[in-house]
C-alpha cells in the first residue's frame, strides 16, 4: 500500500498512558495476514513513554494524532475515525491484540453475499498476561445476522468494525459518555435498520485483569449517569425489544446501588419491576441489593457502636 492508495482497513486505537501494552497492539496489527491497512492511533495526553514509541513508527502505515490533555475515549474514537480513510474502520484497545487473521476474516465478511454494515467477533482468551494467555478452541461457524436483543453485553473490545460511510451517518461515538459509548452506537446502528453480525470465531485477545483502562471505569457514578443517558437517549428502541430493555435497566439499578445512591436505585428497580413484574430474575436483583445494603448499614452501625 502506497501513501496515495486508500486502504481497505482503517484500524483506530485509542490510548492513554500504556506504552507496554501499546506496543503488543500496534505489533498484532502489523502482524497481519492482509496487507491493505492504515493505523490510527490516538494519544489521548499519555504522560509516559507513549509519544516517543510513536514518533518511531512508520509514517507511511501509522498516524498518531495527539491530545495534550485527555479527553475520553469516544473524543479520541472520533478523532481517529476523522483521520481514517479505509472503506472499513476497525477499533481496537490499546491493551488487546488482533489474532493474524483478523482483518483477513473481517474482509471476507463484508465482501460476503449478506455484506453487513457492522460485525464483531469473539474473545479469543487471555490473561493478565500473555504468559496466561488461554486460547479458545471452538470450531468456526458461519457470521449469524444478529437481532437487537443480542446486543446486550456486545462492546468494541470484540473488534467492532465497521463501514465509515455508515460511521460517519450516525456521528460517531457519544462524546457525552464515559462508559456503554460502544453499546450507544450499536443501538443507534440497529435502530437505524443496518444489519450487523456476530462472526462466531475468536479473533481478539482482550487481555483481562484490573489494570486502568480508557473504556473501564470503577467510579459507579459516573457509570450511572452514563448508562441513565444510554438508556434515556434510546428509550424508543428499547421500549421495542424487553429483554434488552430488562438488561439496561437492572445493570443501571446496580450501578446506582453500588454508588449509594439509594433513591435513583430504587426508582430504576421500581421501573423495571414494572417494566417485567413476572420475570423472578428482577426480584432475585431487588433482594440481593436491597441485602447487600442492610448488611452495610449494619455492619456501619456496629462500627459506631464499637
Amino acid at each position: 500500500m502506497t501513501a496515495q492508495t486508500s486502504p481497505l482497513f482503517s484500524v483506530i486505537i485509542p490510548t492513554h498512558n500504556r506504552c507496554d501494552y501499546l506496543r503488543g497492539a500496534v505489533a498484532s496489527v502489523f502482524g497481519q495476514t492482509l496487507s491493505s491497512w492504515e493505523l490510527v492511533i490516538v494519544d489521548d495526553g499519555s504522560r509516559d513513554a507513549t509519544p516517543t514509541y510513536l514518533a518511531g513508527l512508520p509514517g507511511d502505515r501509522v498516524t498518531s494524532i495527539r491530545h495534550e490533555r485527555p479527553q475520553g475515549v469516544s473524543r479520541a474514537r472520533n478523532a481517529g475515525v476523522a483521520q481514517a480513510r479505509g472503506r472499513l474502520v476497525a477499533f481496537l484497545d490499546d491493551d488487546d491484540e488482533y489474532v493474524p487473521e483478523f482483518l483477513m476474516v473481517m474482509a471476507e465478511v463484508f465482501s460476503g453475499p449478506a455484506a453487513p454494515d457492522i460485525a464483531w467477533g469473539e474473545n479469543a482468551g487471555w490473561g493478565t498476561n500473555p504468559e496466561q494467555s488461554h486460547p479458545r478452541t471452538r470450531v468456526p461457524r458461519e457470521p449469524s445476522i444478529c437481532s437487537p436483543p443480542s446486543l446486550a453485553g456486545i462492546s468494541a473490545s470484540l473488534g467492532l468494525c465497521a463501514r465509515a460511510t455508515v460511521l460517519a451517518g450516525l456521528g460517531g461515538f457519544d462524546e457525552h459518555l464515559a462508559v456503554s459509548e460502544d453499546i450507544d452506537l450499536l443501538f443507534r446502528f440497529a435502530a437505524a435498520g443496518y444489519v450487523y453480525v456476530h462472526v462466531r470465531r475468536p479473533l481478539v485477545r482482550i487481555r483481562a485483569g484490573d489494570h486502568p483502562s480508557l473504556s473501564r471505569s470503577r467510579d459507579y457514578a459516573t457509570i450511572a449517569d452514563s448508562e441513565g443517558r444510554l438508556i434515556a437517549k434510546n428509550s424508543a428502541f428499547l421500549g421495542r425489544f424487553p429483554d434488552l430493555k430488562t438488561h439496561y435497566l437492572g445493570s443501571l439499578a446496580g450501578a446506582y446501588y453500588r454508588a449509594g445512591r439509594w433513591r435513583e436505585a430504587r426508582a430504576t428497580m421500581s421501573e423495571l419491576l414494572l417494566h417485567r413484574p413476572f420475570r423472578p430474575g428482577s426480584w432475585e436483583r431487588l433482594l440481593r441489593f436491597e441485602g447487600r445494603r442492610a448488611w452495610r448499614r449494619l455492619c456501619g452501625k456496629a462500627s459506631q457502636a464499637g
